[in-house]
């Protein structure tokens, strides 16, 4: 880094992550013709703060657990924070245009909806007692699964009641490196809802849950969010064989349009309820990961 101070290094970093993955693996990151800004929001999973311990300047870090003893300690559990926060996105574009508007233009772009519930779970409590608490309290992880679906939700209302989606057909980041490149969804308009726009949402922190423990604690709540942000209204969650293995599905992909461009290289599809059911492999994490992605055919 070449700027001192930390706003003019957040500033370069953002600059530089168009091309350096070019220049030091040869990816084909898109490098775009403009500076984007997406609108400022918030969610904070049961008004907790999230603490995180870090091994000296390096990435290597530890969270600090809130919830140990998941029954001593639910009534720490309270309504998630969110909100929209337009006035910084509105400081943030004019610092930007001040800066570097006469060489990029400054642009609002869309987001998608990210949605990974026990990634905010292993965030606030330790993996291993998360899984422990699905066999010890299995009454009280429903109860706190249920909360912050019910939460998500309420952000997402919030989401469209504020007016703040935008189309999401182009260069857009959807996440794990694939684009929005659609023509499935609405090109361009105001008022979009969260079924007219991409969404994300994974249980990676559960590859250590049999398939019958994901789909009796897990997927429930995962499906009711995904029921009310797109049209797609069930999926198979089963165990996938694999060179004799056994794999948990472990990452949903969500939304009305098939991917056109993205890190994933191969797909096969089956019928699921109507539905079409998306099985694709990462060729590079064939041995570590399956990618389980559905969409509903127009």
């Amino acid at each position: 880094m070449r700027c001192d101070g930390e706003t003019a290094q957040k500033l370069e970093r953002e600059l530089l992550l168009g091309t350096v993955n070019h220049t030091l693996f040869g990816d084909d990151t898109i490098v775009k013709e403009y500076i984007p800004v997406t609108p400022h929001r918030y969610f904070v999973p049961f008004d907790i703060e999230v603490k995180q311990e870090h091994a000296g300047a390096s990435l290597g870090h530890q969270f600090i657990p809130a919830i140990c003893d998941l029954e001593q300690d639910f009534h720490k559990l309270g309504k998630s924070l969110f909100g929209v926060d337009r006035t910084s996105m509105r400081h943030e574009m004019d610092f930007k245009a001040e800066i570097l508007g006469d060489i990029l233009p400054v642009r609002q772009i869309g987001f998608s909806l990210y949605c990974c519930p026990t990634q905010d779970i292993v965030h606030i409590m330790k993996m291993e007692d998360m899984f422990t608490a699905m066999l010890d309290y299995p009454e009280l992880f429903h109860r706190m699964m249920s909360m912050l679906a019910t939460d998500y939700l309420a952000f997402f209302n919030l989401l469209e009641t504020e007016n703040v989606f935008l189309p999401m057909v182009d260069e857009c980041h959807l996440c794990q490196g694939s684009y929005s490149y659609t023509d499935e969804i609405p090109q361009q308009g105001a008022g979009l809802k969260t079924a007219d726009i991409w969404g994300y949402m994974d249980s990676q922190e559960t590859s250590g849950v049999s398939p019958t423990m994901f789909a009796e604690h897990i997927a429930p709540h995962y499906k009711r969010i995904a029921e009310r942000t797109v049209c797609c209204h069930t999926a198979a969650v089963t165990r996938l064989p694999l060179f004799g293995t056994v794999f948990s599905p472990t990452l949903i992909i969500f939304g009305r349009s098939r991917y056109r461009r993205g890190w994933m290289k191969r797909s096969w599809e089956s019928s699921c309820r109507g539905k079409t059911l998306c099985i694709c492999v990462n060729p590079l994490l064939i041995f570590s990961a399956w990618v389980l992605s559905w969409t509903s055919r127009p």
